[in-house]
């Protein structure tokens, strides 16, 4: 989602908020045009959790399949299928964020007591599987140019939808107010 925050100055900062209430606050002091695009920015955030998700994902599967000769897999299966699912928790909190701050600003009578908690769970289960894949991939089958070619895969598709997005934001602005 930082992505998609580059080019608005003032825009919600992206932090750990203590409360639905506090994301409230912040976003009070925003003007019209930045509400709307912190608003979209949100949504537009659902295609990075799903690419981002899909990486986890597809790498703990890419090393589960993997030939696996020499090497003790009974012992990193179980674990591989614990990043594989932490992938998925990590897609299903990061969604759920995004849904409490768009409920957030459409609705003043919702709040969510664990919001906090929910932002945190989210951060370390993304970082916790990402790290732990990459842990394996490097211990287990000592692969660096498997690793830096996931990242460059991710880091493309993450600047292909950005453009995408901005080009679509260009063409056809959220606000005209802030069309450049």
């Amino acid at each position: 989602m930082t992505f998609l925050q580059y080019e608005k100055k003032g825009s919600v900062k992206m932090t750990v908020y203590n409360s639905i209430q506090h994301f409230r606050d912040e976003f009070s002091l925003l003007n019209d045009c930045q509400q709307r695009l912190d608003i979209a920015t949100f949504r537009y955030d659902n295609f990075f959790v799903f690419f981002g998700g899909l990486l986890l994902v597809f790498y703990a599967l890419k090393l589960k399949s993997e030939d696996w000769k020499d090497k003790p897999k009974s012992f990193w299966s179980p674990i591989l299928t614990v990043l594989l699912v932490a992938g998925l928790v990590y897609m299903a909190l990061d969604w759920s964020e995004n849904y409490c701050f768009l409920k957030a600003v459409k609705d003043p009578g919702f709040d969510f007591l664990s919001f906090k908690a929910l932002q945190l769970s989210k951060w370390a289960t993304g970082l916790v599987a990402l790290g732990g894949l990459i842990l394996i991939d490097l211990v287990v089958f000592i692969n660096w140019r498997r690793i830096l070619w996931a990242i460059f895969g991710f880091l493309l598709i993450t600047l292909l939808v950005a453009g995408s997005v901005g080009l679509y934001n260009h063409s056809y602005p959220i606000c005209s107010a802030c069309k450049k």
